[in-house]
């Protein structure tokens, strides 16, 4: 890159550039130091603050696979006969969806 600035770097230099940069940058020394920054060891569980986290909350959301249905619920008067609804409260119960994506299909007549 110093020897011809201005020219752009194809696929076939990258060997070249990274043949003499590989043995300086990985040393066991380089490679060693990062355990302890990590956290990784020594373990240390509290190296992350829980804003450093905060990112990673985009993409928390429900998973679509899963389906709400809305059932309504009703009761037996246990001194009548008649049944009554629950004041027309929906009671949601959550189920999964199949996940059908083509397959075999099978014919019960042969």
């Amino acid at each position: 890159m110093l020897n011809y600035p201005g020219r752009p770097i194809s696929i076939h230099d990258v060997g070249g550039l990274l043949g003499d940069a590989y043995p300086k940058a990985f040393t066991p020394c380089n490679i060693t130091s990062g355990f302890p920054v990590a956290g990784t060891y020594p373990f240390n569980p509290d190296i992350f603050g829980e804003d450093e986290f905060l990112p990673s909350a985009v993409t928390d959301r429900p998973d679509p696979n899963i389906a709400i249905e809305k059932a309504k619920i009703s009761f037996v008067k246990p001194d009548k006969e008649d049944i009554a609804e629950v004041d027309n409260k929906d009671f949601v119960r959550i189920l999964p969806t199949p996940n059908i994506t083509g397959g075999t299909k099978y014919s019960l007549r042969e």
